[in-house]
């Protein structure tokens, strides 16, 4: 439960990134596949944080041979 607590913050936090890179930017939205909704990538960009994150978390486990 704590872990997916955490991984939805995650999400958010990956989401306010992005969407403020494109405010930096000045894109409303990063693509035309899905048109008023950001982009293709907007969809994805929660996702995209929390894989980094829980590779990061992975790999130092599988350093430390916990895994």
């Amino acid at each position: 439960i704590v872990a997916g607590m955490l991984l939805a913050v995650v999400a958010q936090v990956g989401d306010f990134f992005e969407s403020s890179m494109k405010r930096r930017a000045g894109v409303k939205d990063s693509g035309k596949l899905l048109p008023g909704h950001g982009g293709l990538f907007d969809r994805v960009d929660g996702l995209l944080s929390v894989l980094f994150v829980m590779g990061i978390v992975l790999l130092i486990l599988r350093l430390t041979e916990i895994v």
